[in-house]
């Protein structure tokens, strides 16, 4: 697998630590499959270009976490990845609405309606915040940005669509 796939290149703000975790856990997996790892950071916007930049002609596509920097340069992510023909799977569904491929997140209209349940049970005195568990959403259904396929010369499975969110 490795000798014929090009490494993954992910770029993230190491100075956010939940960025940082899931980088961590991402290599970690991607080693296991052997696939391997090549970052850049970017502390802040205006760092992103030259750290997408500097991993172009060397990976096979890009994979971003959850990370503010990243997501206040969803569109420079989008243009630099589409004038290289890489495809981006990011960790937020709204950088899949800028520009980028795919996405396998959190559904945030469901997390605010758990939340919403939550709160409701308390205001309604039907428990008291110390006994509600903490919430846990699982990502389950993919979010395609077809035109983005298209443009990169991506032919994604049927199968795979049917069960994506699919945005044209």
């Amino acid at each position: 697998n490795t000798a014929k796939t090009k490494p993954i290149g992910v770029v993230f703000n190491p100075s956010e630590v939940n960025a940082q975790f899931q980088v961590d856990r991402f290599k970690a997996a991607a080693e296991k499959l052997g696939i391997e790892v090549l970052t850049a950071s970017a502390s802040s916007v205006n760092d992103v270009p030259q750290a997408l930049n500097s991993l172009k002609g060397k990976i096979c596509g890009f994979w971003f976490p959850t990370d503010n920097v990243i997501a206040s340069a969803a569109a420079t992510v989008a243009k630099v990845a589409a004038e290289a023909k890489l495809p981006v799977v990011a960790s937020d569904s709204a950088l899949v609405r800028a520009g980028s491929l795919a996405s396998i997140s959190v559904d945030y209209y469901e997390l605010g309606r758990m939340t919403g349940a939550m709160g409701a049970d308390i205001l309604e005195g039907k428990k008291k915040p110390g006994e509600i568990p903490v919430g846990f959403q699982t990502a389950q259904k993919p979010f395609i940005n077809l035109k983005v396929a298209q443009s990169i010369g991506l032919e994604l499975p049927q199968a795979l669509l049917e069960r994506s969110n699919v945005q044209k």
